[in-house]
């Protein structure tokens, strides 16, 4: 969205707003705008008018529902794991022993190096990698949560914030209070 399109931003936002009972304050206003201002003014319509006619609850929707019925659902941690699965059966079939895979994913390319052989899997019958398919998957989903469990221990280069005391937000840390 552009600036143009700010006052009918506003008035869906109002519409919404009304049709659910409820207000927005000024801030509130400003803040769906800076989430939603990628998408286009007719996403932002349709989206509401989806959210209107499905939604059951008296209160406006936050922004992650209006994101969500632009977008779509986003796909389950499983069926991101699975995903990647196939990407690694592609690479088997079409790189083979010999050559060197490589991953859009740097999770599975992590999980790849240090626990599944890529050579080995090559080698694997076929009622070997269903199970082996099973633990890829166990490993990534444990791996992802657990990533994503750290991440406020690093910052965005993946440097221990917490140990370097560096970080503006830990800048104190370990520092006894004055």
């Amino acid at each position: 969205m552009n600036k143009q399109d700010a006052n009918r931003f506003q008035t869906i936002m109002q519409g919404m707003a009304d049709n659910f009972r409820d207000t927005i304050t000024t801030e509130g206003m400003r803040l769906r705008w800076e989430l939603l201002k990628g998408y286009t003014i007719g996403q932002i319509e349709k989206a509401c008018l989806q959210i209107m006619c499905t939604r059951k609850y008296t209160k406006m929707p936050p922004v992650a529902e209006f994101i969500e019925a632009i977008e779509g659902q986003a796909p389950s941690l499983e069926a991101r794991a699975e995903q990647q699965w196939s990407e690694i059966v592609t690479q088997i079939q079409t790189v083979g022993f010999y050559g060197t895979p490589s991953y859009s994913d740097q999770l599975t390319a992590d999980l790849m190096q240090r626990r599944f052989q890529f050579r080995n899997l090559c080698q694997a019958t076929k009622k070997d990698l269903s199970f082996i398919r099973r633990e890829f998957i166990a490993a990534y989903c444990a791996e992802d949560v657990y990533r994503s469990d750290r991440m406020i221990d690093y910052d965005r280069s993946g440097e221990d914030v917490k140990q370097k005391g560096k970080h503006k937000y830990f800048s104190n840390y370990n520092k006894p209070p004055k």
